[in-house]
């Protein structure tokens, strides 16, 4: 069913019906007949329990009457003669094939179709079908009454099933009894199955008329139409679903049902609007995810070049580093030059400020001595050979700093021109280079302050010995004038 079509389906269903359709008449068909043989039993039974209850009352009013009528009859015999007249006359049914006997246990006593019976004891009579009728009618009187089944000679016919019942005549020993042939029974029943039958096959045929009219003029007119119907839709969504297919999305179906055909038609329409929606959403997010990824690339090319930047910056920073480690190198050992020569610079200023103060207590005596030349001349010859001496010795002492300042200088000069090739490699060096220039320029004004000092005490010794050829000369004088 799978691979069938919708059509093949749909015609599949269509023959279902119609087989379901004569199914159904044939079952009913079926039906009637067995609903007739039904009605048959059912009518035959009927009939039996119609003749049981006949008989039974008959029988009973008749056992009633006999037995008011006995009780004013003495002799047995004139009893007898009684009943045979009394049941003489006493026939039932269209045929006279209903009657009543009586018995004396086994013995016949009356019979009014067989007269020769009477007086017999039929108790070992046995029938066609091997039942004891006479014998088991006599042990039903003596339980109370009741039915029995047995066949029994019918004039004109022969052995024939009968339906007898039996009961005891109040007050005496006798019992009656009558039955019914079954043939009358069955010969009804037939007639009563005939007239179902005929009604069977007149409604047989009223219901194959109506079965074939309702066939003709509305299952396959419905069929057909609801078969083209089904296809036409089915047709027209198939168009549709095609259009949505191949990406029209602005398709209109007619709408004009309110049913199944017409829900689904909305459906498809609002389909075809989602879709339509759901399409531009995805251009535009197609679009957008385009952007995005010419984007991406774009950032990823940025990301590559900054990668290899990185990479030759980290080249560039580990040849840096390198060369930072030589110049770190470098400058570990300028700086350990350098502190030995600042060690030895401060020495020098050390020995420098030892000698100014050595100076400066020089011109400290050559101020007693000045002072001294006015108070005592006699000493002012020697008092300025002293201080000639001593500025002799404070020039060289100035000399010998001011060489070993310009020794500094040039070092430090030198520090200076290592530190400007270290300056573009290290800025932190140049820091330490202006510390140098300082202590140059700190160095350099050591070395003027004491070239002036010198320059100072210079001046002072030429005045002092100025001043002694004065003072000698005065003494000449006064030696010339005091002999």
């Amino acid at each position: 069913m799978a691979y069938l079509t919708i059509t093949r389906k749909l015609l599949i269903l269509v023959a279902i019906s119609i087989v379901s359709a004569a199914v159904i008449f044939v079952v009913g068909v079926q039906s009637s007949f067995k609903l007739a043989d039904s009605g048959v039993s059912v009518a035959q039974e009927v009939m039996l329990e119609g003749e049981k209850a006949k008989i039974k009352a008959a029988t009973d009013s008749l056992a009633m009457v006999l037995a008011k009528a006995l009780e004013g009859i003495s002799g047995e015999q004139d009893k007898v003669e009684y009943m045979r007249r009394v049941i003489k006359d006493a026939v039932f049914e269209q045929d006279r094939s209903g009657y009543f006997y009586v018995y004396t246990g086994t013995t016949n006593v009356a019979h009014p179709m067989k007269p020769e019976l009477q007086g017999k004891d039929l108790g070992k009579v046995k029938g066609s079908d091997g039942v004891y009728s006479v014998r088991e009618l006599w042990n039903t009187v003596r339980g109370g009454g009741g039915f029995l089944r047995f066949t029994w000679p019918k004039p004109g016919k022969g052995d024939v099933p009968k339906l007898g019942y039996a009961t005891m005549i109040p007050g005496t020993k006798y019992w009656i009894g009558t039955g019914v042939y079954l043939d009358d029974v069955e010969d009804l029943a037939a007639t009563i199955a005939g007239e179902l039958g005929r009604q069977a096959d007149k409604t047989l045929l009223v219901d194959g008329v109506v079965f074939a009219v309702m066939f003709m003029l509305i299952l396959l007119p419905m069929s057909a139409f609801t078969f083209r119907d089904v296809v036409r839709t089915l047709g027209s969504i198939t168009r549709a679903a095609d259009r949505i297919a191949s990406g029209d999305f602005n398709l209109q179906l007619e709408t004009n049902d309110k049913g199944e055909e017409g829900r689904l038609r909305n459906a498809i329409m609002r389909m075809a609007g989602a879709l339509r929606e759901n399409v531009a959403s995805l251009r535009d997010k197609g679009e957008q995810a385009a952007r995005e990824a010419d984007a991406a690339k774009k950032a990823g090319m940025q990301a590559e070049e900054a990668t290899i930047a990185a990479r030759e910056k980290a080249d560039e920073i580990r040849s840096a580093a390198s060369r930072l480690e030589k110049v770190v190198e470098i400058v570990s050992t300028a700086s350990q030059e350098l502190s030995v020569r600042v060690n030895q610079a401060s020495g020098g200023a050390v020995e420098q400020a030892q000698r100014v103060e050595m100076i400066a207590t020089a011109m400290e005596e050559m101020n007693s001595t000045v002072l001294e030349v006015a108070t005592n001349a006699s000493h002012a010859a020697e008092a300025a050979e002293r201080a000639r001496t001593k500025a002799e010795e404070g020039e060289g002492i100035v000399h010998k700093v001011v060489l070993e300042i310009q020794e500094v200088r040039t070092q430090s000069n030198e520090m200076k021109a290592d530190m400007g090739v270290l300056e573009g490699q290290a800025p932190g060096i140049g820091q330490i280079m202006d510390v140098i220039s300082d202590i140059a320029d700190q160095t350099n004004l050591l070395a003027l302050n004491a070239a002036i000092e010198a320059a100072r005490a210079g001046e002072a010794g030429a005045g002092v010995r100025r001043g002694g050829r004065r003072g000698e000369e005065a003494r000449g004088k006064d030696h010339g004038r005091h002999p």
